[in-house]
């Protein structure tokens, strides 16, 4: 009697047991599409012995060849638009334009790591519960935690050697979207950081299409 009701209990936490699949569908609730895809973030950098330096950036994209791209520093003013395979530059300052062909430049200086696209790419193991709703998934070289009450990862942390990050995320109550990120990176003994803090991330839908228009 006592191993059936061993054998039916361990098949009831079996079926409620969280899959890698169970995680990669949450996180895709909240996903917005990366090519319609607009944010606003102020981000600072802190480097040793160099101090810290904040910037302001402006991200959209309609689509996969409409991207409109602003950043603003004490070192830095200019707007980047892209319209299929054309690009145009703007300098914020003296407002002097130029037209050169696209060759990707943009993501260069724009690329955001998501929480909700963390999983995204390379090898995860199924998840380990932590604790509550906190799982552990650990993958090729990083290890990711999952709230799956919240559908939202809470943390990634990454080791290559004898360098490692760690990245939190925050997320708006409401919209339930990225709100700010805090990024920590040791290489050796040497810590950077950087904060970001998004006072927009959303669909581009309401965007204007004008802003592309050379």
């Amino acid at each position: 009697m006592k191993r059936i009701i061993l054998a039916i209990a361990l098949v009831c936490v079996s079926s409620f047991a969280l899959t890698l699949e169970d995680v990669k569908r949450g996180l895709k609730a909240n996903l917005i599409n990366p090519d319609s895809l607009e944010y606003r973030v102020h981000t600072v950098v802190t480097v040793p012995t160099f101090g810290s330096q904040a910037t302001d950036y402006h991200y959209v994209t309609k689509g996969k060849n409409k991207v409109y791209f602003e950043m603003r520093s004490s070192l830095v003013n200019q707007r980047m638009i892209q319209s299929g395979k054309k690009m145009k530059t703007i300098d914020l300052v003296t407002q002097k334009e130029r037209i050169t062909p696209y060759n990707g430049e943009i993501e260069k200086f724009a690329s955001v790591q998501n929480g909700s696209d963390a999983l995204s790419s390379g090898n995860w193991k199924e998840p380990v519960r932590v604790e509550g709703s906190l799982y552990k998934i650990e993958g090729d070289s990083s290890i990711v935690y999952y709230d799956s009450a919240k559908k939202q990862v809470q943390k990634m942390e990454q080791a290559v050697g004898e360098n490692s990050s760690v990245m939190t995320f925050e997320y708006d109550n409401v919209t339930k979207q990225i709100c700010a990120m805090h990024i920590s990176v040791m290489v050796g003994t040497q810590e950077t950081k950087v904060d970001m803090t998004f006072s927009v991330y959303r669909s581009s839908a309401k965007f204007p299409d004008r802003y592309f228009e050379f």
